[in-house]
Order: C-alpha cells, then structure tokens, then sequence
C-alpha cells in the first residue's frame, strides 16, 4: 500500500486523536463540530480538546495541500455578475 501511495503521490492526511469522551457525546446528541462550541455538556476542558483537534486536523489538511489549486487552473471570469444572493436573488449578468 505504501509503494501505491508513492508511486501515485497520495496525500496523506493524519487526523489528530479525538478524545473519546467528546467524540461520543457529540455522536449520542447528533451535533456536528459548529454547534459543539455552544453544547454546554462538553464543558470548558471538552470544548478546549475540540479547538485542539479541529486546529491540528485544519493544519495537516493545509499541509497535505489537497486543495491547493495550481495557478494555471484558476482562470479569471469572463463576465460580470452582480453581488450573488443579494436578498435570497439569484447573480445576473450585465
């Protein structure tokens, strides 16, 4: 497996460990990472271990670069839009 992951220059992303504790907790109530920050069971230790691991994954998928766009792959528009959404509307051109 690892000769594939180099032959074929894989990135590898390693997820930092999740504390059990929190992980089930936000399991067992449905909450995603967003709404953890305002669950008041997972206390002030539990939400620090949350910022933890959320900085440490966000840090290894920056450094994986798996979303790192060449230049040459961003293209500039061609056309001019109006500010998108601007009271639930749709973007037109002009």
């Amino acid at each position: 497996m690892q000769d594939l992951i180099k032959a074929y220059k894989v990135a590898v992303i390693n997820f930092p460990k999740f504390s059990y504790r929190e992980r089930d907790i936000l399991d067992a109530n449905q909450i995603n990472f967003s709404a953890a920050r305002d669950y008041g069971e997972l206390g002030v230790l539990g939400k620090q271990r949350l910022h933890s691991f959320l900085k440490k994954a966000s840090e290894e998928i920056d450094q994986a670069k798996i979303w790192n766009l060449p230049a040459a792959s961003i293209t500039a528009p061609t056309e001019k839009v109006d500010d998108a959404n601007v009271n639930g509307k749709v973007a037109t051109k002009k």
